[in-house]
Parts: structure tokens; C-alpha cells; sequence
């Protein structure tokens, strides 16, 4: 998990994991309402790497049921 403050910064720090690694991750961030595609697409992906905005990480977690175990 890494969690940014920004969806600008959430966004640069998965773009660089795509282009220095091989693990498979997802990029969550608020400013759209497009929750239930991030969480299908956690569900589709199984990430090893989790990077979120603080809000739309809570609000997967309260309003959609996501584990972070």
C-alpha cells in the first residue's frame, strides 16, 4: 500500500513502479465517481501493490467492502 496525498502524486508514483517494475498495481484516487470500477479492478488485478488517495481508500473500504488484509 502506498497511500499519497495527492491524486498528481498518486499518479507519478504508479506511473514509475509501471516503468521500474514488475508487480502488478492499481492506482485509486477520488475526484471521480468511479469507485466500483476501482474496486473491480482490484478484484480482476489481485495487486501486490495498492496506490491510493487517502479519501477514495476509505471510501473503498466503508462503502465497498475492500480488505486490505
Amino acid at each position: 500500500m502506498i497511500l499519497e496525498p495527492t491524486r498528481e502524486l498518486a499518479i507519478q508514483v504508479e506511473d514509475q513502479i509501471k516503468k521500474f517494475t514488475h508487480m502488478r498495481s492499481v492506482l485509486v484516487y477520488g475526484g471521480d465517481a468511479k469507485a466500483w470500477q476501482n474496486m473491480k479492478e482490484i478484484k480482476n488485478t489481485k495487486p501486490q501493490v495498492i496506490v491510493a488517495t487517502p479519501g477514495r481508500l476509505i471510501d473503498l473500504c466503508d462503502n465497498y467492502n475492500l480488505n486490505l488484509s
